[in-house]
């Protein structure tokens, strides 16, 4: 989706996607979307990627991933995540819990 996400202090932004049949890995794309005049713009913001899915007979953590993201401004990060084709994915972003104010991605 290209729709901007605003990550407020303590929330946890939740998506849902089905990867489709024969699928074998996603790619999770996020920018940082802070205007570069905004005063903290200089300084890199912390995000936290969280994927699961809950596959019959296996643990959860099986198929979990987490990843720490650092992005400046404008910057984009691609993620690659493992997953099991037919089976619905959570994609969670949120904010470090010490990063101030207001995130902004798409």
């Amino acid at each position: 989706s290209s729709d901007l996400i605003q990550v407020l202090p303590t929330e946890v932004v939740r998506f849902f996607v089905v990867p489709p049949a024969g699928s074998t890995w996603m790619d999770v794309t996020i920018r940082d979307c802070r205007d570069s005049e905004e005063e903290t713009a200089l300084s890199s913001k912390l995000y936290v990627l969280h994927t699961v899915q809950l596959v019959p007979h296996a643990a959860y953590r099986e198929n979990s991933e987490q990843k720490y993201l650092t992005l400046l401004p404008n910057q984009t990060s691609v993620s690659s995540i493992p997953v099991e084709a037919r089976v619905t994915c959570e994609v969670s972003l949120a904010r470090f819990w010490s990063a101030a104010g207001i995130l902004k991605a798409d």
